[in-house]
């Protein structure tokens, strides 16, 4: 059988494979620091080709918090590619929304994009400060995120480190490492977690090039 044909029906495989997979698979990167402990997961999943959405959900016992001193959440992203004045925030959990200008937080650096929460609702003439609050947050418990960052031809890859190795970035109350309730930063240095559908797209590659190499070797 000629290889141009061999090489069709290996990657119509593929297609196949695929097409039976979700559109789009997750990547997870672990909130671990400061030593070692999991505070929490970041996905990143593609929306579609100008759409990336970030679900941040923390560990049990721990929430956001706005103390003044740093913003709830940051992120960094590919330069020069991603300049600031195409990249938005849109669907963003009730509370929450993107600050212009980079932020910095304590022990982990500057990143380009924070998130807030301190959103004001003035109901009848009162102002009311919802989202996130100072101290313990105990009167809004908050520990869980979700909003898109949008820019063309964005994807989970474009999502990198700060300079210092940090990915991501939030601000929290919790159990301290010490076991005492604290608010302090805590961050991603991890390289990501592939969810299972990705290394199911990894395999089925692989085979669709070992099918073409067997059949070469065989002919």
């Amino acid at each position: 059988m000629p290889t141009s044909k061999i090489l069709r029906r290996a990657f119509a495989a593929t297609a196949l494979v695929c097409a039976a997979l979700p559109a789009s698979a997750l990547t997870v990167f672990s909130l671990n620091v400061p030593s070692g402990l999991t505070y929490g997961t970041v996905s990143l999943q593609q929306v579609d080709s100008d759409t990336v959405n970030v679900h941040v959900v923390l560990a049990d016992g721990y929430n956001f918090v706005d103390t003044g001193r740093h913003e709830v959440f940051g992120f960094n992203l590919n330069r020069p590619n991603l300049p600031d004045a195409t990249v938005s925030i849109t669907n963003p959990t009730v509370g929450y929304s993107l600050v212009p200008g980079s932020t910095q937080t304590g022990g982990f650096g500057f990143f380009e994009y924070g998130i807030a929460c301190r959103e004001q609702v003035k109901v009848r003439g009162t102002v009311t400060v919802t989202g996130c609050k100072g101290g313990n947050n105990s009167l809004n418990p908050n520990d869980e995120m979700s909003f898109d960052v949008d820019r063309v031809h964005i994807t989970e890859g474009s999502f990198n480190d700060n300079g210092k190795g940090y990915y991501f970035t939030a601000d929290v109350y919790g159990p301290s490492v010490g076991g005492n309730n604290a608010t302090f930063p805590i961050g991603s240095n991890v390289a990501p977690i592939p969810e299972p559908e990705t290394y199911a797209l990894m395999i089925a590659g692989l085979g669709a090039v070992g099918f073409v190499a067997r059949r070469r070797k065989a002919s």
